[in-house]
């Protein structure tokens, strides 16, 4: 194995199934990139124009087939100005904005806040994502509600990952972001 994949290796092991990995996105190789569906970008876009930053691109990289990828970001933020996300993930989300709102508020969250990619960060861009997605016009609850089941049905993958706080954890706070959410924008 050359050096670069050894370190490409190396770098993509951490980064389990269902995790943002944005510590790891500059030596991860992204193929078959591809513009997203409008109706994707577009929960990005209101997200950006609520946030008052400029906007990103959402990328979709991968194929879409039967598996899951064993090792595989759900989404990162590349530099400022890009969102990539897995397209096995696409599909399972499957026109579920609000729950897209919060994921891509989560990447957002670390660009626009500058949470770290360590437990404590990673919690604070999932209450930011729900947030964020509520002022966006999204259904906090919604979001929250379909992030939980992802990171509980990986839990497992989730605690071999040293970035990542444990989904139990996650869930608390993206239930906590949900209701604090819910009353700021009660009509």
């Amino acid at each position: 194995m050359n050096r670069t994949a050894r370190l490409t290796f190396a770098a993509i092991v951490p980064c389990v199934l269902l995790t943002g990995c944005v510590a790891f996105t500059k030596a991860i190789h992204y193929p078959d990139r591809r513009p997203a569906e409008p109706e994707i970008q577009a929960v990005a876009d209101r997200l950006t124009a609520v946030a008052g930053v400029e906007a990103v691109s959402v990328t979709v990289w991968g194929a879409i087939d039967d598996r899951l990828p064993i090792v595989s970001p759900v989404a990162v933020i590349r530099g400022d100005d890009e969102i990539l996300i897995h397209a096995i993930f696409v599909r399972l989300y499957d026109g579920r904005k609000d729950a897209l709102a919060v994921l891509f508020g989560h990447e957002l969250g670390h660009r626009l806040a500058g949470y770290a990619s360590d437990p404590e960060g990673e919690a604070r861009a999932d209450a930011f994502g729900v947030i964020l997605a509520a002022k966006a016009g999204f259904d906090p609850w919604e979001g929250a509600v379909w992030e939980c089941a992802m990171f509980k049905a990986n839990d497992r993958q989730n605690r071999l990952d040293e970035v990542h706080p444990p989904a139990a954890h996650r869930c608390r706070v993206l239930y906590a972001a949900a209701a604090i959410a819910t009353r700021r924008n009660a009509p």
